[in-house]
């Protein structure tokens, strides 16, 4: 019922939406999410969407990026066909992978076995996990039964992500443009962001920006307004999905504050 009460809260699906698939999923034995996809009121990707933002686990969309053939080498192809997921991306000693379950704690702990590294999920939805498994690996001999991927979802435990220090209110368009080789997307143009808020420290900033990326990929914040044209060199620190499709994205700058603070003239 909290996972309905969440559905209906952020308008994913309408009350006339909802109870139309609960009767037919009831009626069919099928889960709801099933239906919901099905009758055409969510798409897969957005049934995907929907869990990570309910909790807090991100949503990636893979075609954003280029999956490296040596991370893909990682493990045998059994084992990704068995569980569908792929390894995205690896910041140091951390391994990011995207999985139809990020709640498999069986997978987590063979990938922490198998590779010695800290696991960090993601959530993928399925078609897009095949896709680059097909491409990688060529298409399976059989076909893949997605329906069992679909079934109702265990209760999440949700963690707020931490800020730091107050914040000040602003609303400035940036660009940001990556500075980490290990994060490849599959544009190299510079990425559209919507500065949301400043720390009052003049450490930290959230915005708004169209992709994930991972804590601790280096960065460069371009800001181009009236009186202030600048660069600033910036850090993750959190990613987290928002509704519509867009990614809430927490910075540390790399920079003198005074820089930073400068930019507090323009507050809401």
């Amino acid at each position: 019922m909290r996972l309905e009460r969440h559905l209906l809260d952020g308008k994913w699906v309408s009350p006339a939406q909802l109870m139309e698939a609960k009767e037919e999923a009831k009626a069919r034995g099928r889960s709801l999410y099933c239906i919901l996809t099905r009758k055409g009121f969510l798409s897969e990707e957005e049934v995907f969407m929907f869990f990570a933002g309910y909790s807090g686990i991100p949503f990636v969309r893979l075609s954003d990026y280029n999956i490296s053939e040596e991370l893909l080498a990682l493990f045998p192809e059994p084992l990704y066909r068995d569980k569908l997921f792929v390894p995205l991306l690896k910041m140091e000693n951390v391994l990011y992978a995207a999985m139809v379950n990020p709640l498999d704690s069986d997978l987590i702990n063979t990938l922490t076995t198998r590779t010695g590294m800290e696991i960090n999920v993601l959530f993928a939805n399925p078609s897009a996990l095949q896709k680059v498994l097909d491409k990688h690996f060529g298409s399976p001999d059989q076909f893949f039964d997605i329906r069992g991927l679909m079934s109702a979802p265990q209760a999440f435990s949700m963690m707020p992500p931490a800020r730091e220090s107050e914040r000040v209110s602003v609303d400035i368009p940036a660009e940001i443009e990556l500075e980490d080789k290990n994060v490849t997307l599959v544009s190299g143009a510079p990425l559209s962001v919507m500065i949301s808020d400043i720390s009052s420290s003049g450490r930290a900033a959230g915005m708004s920006a169209p992709v994930f990326l991972p804590a601790g990929a280096r960065l460069c914040v371009k800001f181009s307004l009236k009186d202030i044209s600048c660069k600033v060199k910036a850090q993750v620190s959190r990613c987290t999905s928002e509704k519509n499709g867009r990614y809430s994205l927490g910075v540390q700058f790399i920079a003198e504050e005074a820089v930073i603070k400068s930019l507090m003239g323009f507050g809401k």
